[in-house]
């Protein structure tokens, strides 16, 4: 059996005082594929808050794709998905709410932790963030993880450094590249990296590992259980967005997130490498 601990920030534009209710619900369906076991559907959130003296409701949802490879199945025992716990904390008027999930028929390995953060929902920038990650392969140095992403990141600052009166419509090939991640809606992979040895060493007492994104697909959980990760979030630059403005909302300090990026002035639809404070 395999534990996943999924973590999902619901974003209530700050106005969450008190949580009256909530529930977690799952809708998946199983199919057999030629190689392993396959869940797919979602995890929904459900529940009623406070906004200052009137009750309001909320519902997000989770989506799943969760692949179960054959070599990773147990004979004896059924694969599905079972929701077994979950809690809930509320951050600065904003929800962020955790589910553990057992995953029945499977070999027992450590456990994995997900977390999703509800940004909003421009399917062009989610699928940019999807291609930015494929491209990008594990690699045992920090560095050359940053370094291909900030390589990314300037050139996708290149692309719309357009004027006000000037719009640049882009060609039907390039177009069909950046929506070919996923059509059905935006999907981003987890991003991992491994470290090395004396690392791995230090971090494997650590319970949980977390990924940050809005759609989870997580086929790749079951890989090598060995290996330690850790995990680069990469914020989408809106309009108006400064470095104080992104530094407060996870806690960084301004001017180190300015010196991280060079003092590079912010331009909206940017991908922006958040540093790790510990």
């Amino acid at each position: 059996m395999q534990r996943l601990l999924f973590e999902k920030s619901i974003d209530l534009n700050h106005h969450l005082t008190e949580l009256i209710s909530i529930n977690v619900d799952d809708h998946l369906a199983y199919s057999q594929e030629e190689k392993g076991m396959r869940a797919t559907g979602e995890l929904e959130i459900s529940g009623e808050y406070l906004k200052n003296i009137s009750r309001e409701r909320f519902n997000d949802t989770l989506s799943l794709d969760i692949f179960a490879p054959e070599d990773r199945l147990d004979k004896n025992e059924e694969f599905y998905l079972e929701i077994s716990d979950f809690d809930y904390r509320i951050q600065s008027g904003n929800l962020s709410v955790e589910v553990t999930v057992l995953c029945h028929g499977i070999q027992e390995s450590d456990e994995k932790r997900v977390e999703i953060v509800e940004e909003e929902e421009d399917q062009d920038e989610q699928a940019l963030i999807a291609q930015l990650k494929e491209m990008i392969e594990p690699d045992p140095h920090k560095d050359a993880l940053k370094a291909a992403i900030e390589e990314e990141l300037i050139r996708q600052e290149e692309e719309s450094a357009v004027t006000e009166e000037e719009v640049i419509e882009p060609e039907p090939d390039q177009a069909s590249q950046v929506l070919e991640v996923k059509e059905s809606e935006p999907v981003a992979e987890p991003v991992f990296e491994s470290e090395r040895p004396d690392q791995v060493a230090e971090k494997m007492s650590e319970p949980e590992k977390i990924i940050r994104d809005d759609y989870i697909d997580v086929e790749d959980l079951f890989d090598d259980d060995q290996d330690a990760y850790v995990i680069y979030r990469i914020y989408v630059v809106s309009p108006g967005d400064t470095y104080a403005s992104i530094a407060m909302r996870y806690g960084l300090d301004a001017d180190r997130l300015a010196h991280y990026h060079h003092e590079a002035p912010l331009v909206a639809h940017q991908l922006l490498l958040i540093p790790d404070e510990r």
